[in-house]
C-alpha cells in the first residue's frame, strides 16, 4: 500500500494548507484557530503500528534530510528492514519470539541503522516548523486570535511519540494546548 500521509516538507500541500488557514483568520469572524496537524504517527510507529510502507521519501523529504547530512540510503535501507521485522507477524505487530525478543531486535535495528532515527527527527522537526509556519500565518492575519494544537492519544500512550511531543516546543508555537487524554475505545 502507498504512504497515505500528506507531507509536510511538500510545498504545495504546506501552501495549500498555510494559505486556507490565512484565509479563514483574515476574513471571518473566528474565536480563535484549533489545529490538528500532529494526529498521526512519526516514520517509525507508522512503520510498526500503522503497517504503512516505510515513510515518506519523496524529493523534498531527501533534499532536506540532504541538507541535514543524513545518509538517505541508509535510512530508506533501514526502513525496509524496520518493516521487515514489523511484518514477521501475520498480525503486522513485530514478531515476540525472535532470539532476543522484538524490543532488542528493534534497538538493534536502531543502532544498526542510526539514520532511521535521524530520519524519525527531521519528521518531528518537520511538523514543528509547519506549525511555527501556522502560528505565523493566523498571527498575521490577527494577532489578536488564539492558536491551539491539539495532541493526540498517541502522544500520550506511544512511549516514541510521547518522547517526540514536548510540550515546552508546541508552547512557542500556540496560545493553548489541548492534550487528548483518553484511549482509542
Amino acid at each position: 500500500q502507498p504512504f497515505l500521509q500528506c507531507c509536510f516538507n511538500n510545498p504545495d500541500y504546506r501552501g495549500f494548507h498555510l494559505a486556507m488557514v490565512e484565509d479563514l483568520a483574515r476574513n471571518y469572524p473566528l474565536d480563535g484557530v484549533f489545529v490538528l496537524p500532529h494526529e498521526r504517527f512519526g516514520p517509525i510507529e507508522s512503520t510498526l503500528i500503522g503497517g504503512n510502507l516505510p515513510t515518506c521519501f519523496c524529493a523534498h523529504c531527501v533534499a532536506k534530510g540532504e541538507a541535514r547530512n543524513i545518509d538517505v540510503a541508509a535510512a530508506r535501507a533501514g526502513f525496509q528492514r524496520l518493516w521487515d521485522f514489523a511484518q514477521r507477524s501475520p498480525s503486522g505487530s513485530p514478531d515476540l519470539s525472535g532470539r532476543d525478543g522484538a524490543l532488542t531486535e528493534f534497538l538493534r535495528l536502531l543502532v544498526e541503522f542510526p539514520a532511521i532515527i535521524q530520519w524519525e527527527k527531521l519528521w518531528v522537526d518537520s511538523v514543528l516548523e509547519y506549525q511555527r509556519h501556522l502560528h505565523q500565518r493566523v498571527k498575521s492575519a490577527d494577532p489578536r486570535l488564539p492558536l491551539g494544537v491539539h495532541v493526540w492519544q498517541g502522544a500520550s500512550w506511544g512511549l516514541l511519540h510521547r518522547a517526540e511531543v514536548l510540550y515546552e516546543r508546541l508552547a512557542e508555537c500556540a496560545d493553548w494546548i489541548k492534550p487528548v487524554l483518553y484511549d482509542k475505545p
